[in-house]
């Protein structure tokens, strides 16, 4: 899934153009809910996905918490609107076929991988003690 599609799913559904310079809350809301789902089906950085609509990454970095913190719980409309858009992105994703499986997944196998890791840097100290000893 491209960054590209997304936003064009976005935009269709919205009928907003994300690269609009206004700060209007329904843009800003829209923006935000693109930099979610961004977020959520691509491994692009902030950097990345704030130039594809002309923004820094401090803009989407906001934009992130702004839907974490205010849409995702006062804004019923918005919140049915990014559910919808949810949707269509996740089908055009299952088109693609592709095997990506979210920004959690990952990060409960580096988790994983840095507790075995640890594990056996423990084992190669004490083993080290006992040659010592």
């Amino acid at each position: 899934m491209t960054i590209d599609k997304i936003k064009e799913i976005v935009e269709t559904e919205t009928r907003i153009k994300l690269n609009n310079k206004s700060r209007r809350t329904e843009l800003v809301y829209t923006r935000a809910m693109y930099y979610k789902l961004c977020r959520e089906y691509t491994l692009h950085s902030l950097e990345v996905i704030g130039k594809s609509v002309d923004k820094n990454h401090a803009t989407v970095l906001h934009g992130l918490k702004l839907y974490r913190d205010w849409i995702e719980q006062h804004e019923e409309r918005y919140i049915q609107a990014y559910e919808r858009i949810d949707k269509l992105v996740s089908i055009e994703f299952k088109k693609e076929n592709q095997k990506f499986k979210g920004r959690d997944f990952y990060r409960r196998k580096y988790a994983k991988v840095l507790l075995e890791l640890r594990d056996v840097q423990t084992k190669h100290r004490n083993l080290k003690k006992l040659i010592n000893v």
